[in-house]
């Protein structure tokens, strides 16, 4: 662990794995939100082998305050990863970002945290995303798992939506319980 991120009524996860060609856009979009509010950074590297961890580190000596890395020794995979990390997430709210995404709109925390706060009902919120195709593989890909969850009803409300995603969480929330989400 290369420091921790305390008393701050949000926390940005992000899960990263061999994502040296995106991780700083991802983190710079998150550092640039305008809120009126602290957060923090909390950054889980599956031990990549690409030169991600390097920028991690150069990244966190300049912005120390807000940004916990933690680092695999050993590749686990998302799901394990997903686990460890979100131990690490213990603010009020919490949102995911993956380490090859970033945000486009530098008052999203501030929108999102803004709906929650005064509106205490809803565990959760989400907004449109913009998928960019870096490759035709990638361009197959989704257009399998759209017709795939087309053709099926939806178990968690929007979470598997090719444009939308749950970003936005009120603490931890668990599968089977019952959630209230919003779209902004």
């Amino acid at each position: 662990m290369l420091n921790k991120t305390t008393d701050n009524i949000l926390q940005v996860a992000i899960l990263t794995y061999n994502h040296k060609d995106f991780i700083e856009k991802c983190i710079n979009s998150i550092l640039s939100q305008k809120t009126t509010f602290n957060f923090g950074i909390v950054i889980f590297d599956d031990c990549s082998n690409d030169g991600t961890t390097e920028i991690l580190k150069r990244i966190k000596n300049n912005h120390d305050e807000r940004i916990s890395i933690f680092i695999n020794e050993t590749n686990q995979g998302p799901y394990k990863s997903a686990l460890k990390l979100a131990k690490h997430v213990t603010s009020k709210y919490q949102t995911w970002l993956d380490g090859d995404d970033y945000w486009c709109y530098n008052k999203k925390l501030q929108t999102q945290i803004d709906f929650l706060e005064a509106n205490s009902e809803y565990s959760g919120c989400f907004h449109d995303a913009r998928i960019e195709l870096l490759t035709e593989r990638i361009k197959n890909y989704i257009s399998i798992i759209t017709e795939t969850l087309c053709d099926n009803e939806y178990r968690i409300i929007e979470c598997f939506q090719v444009n939308r995603k749950i970003q936005f969480f009120r603490g931890i929330l668990h599968l089977g319980m019952s959630w209230k989400v919003c779209g902004l």
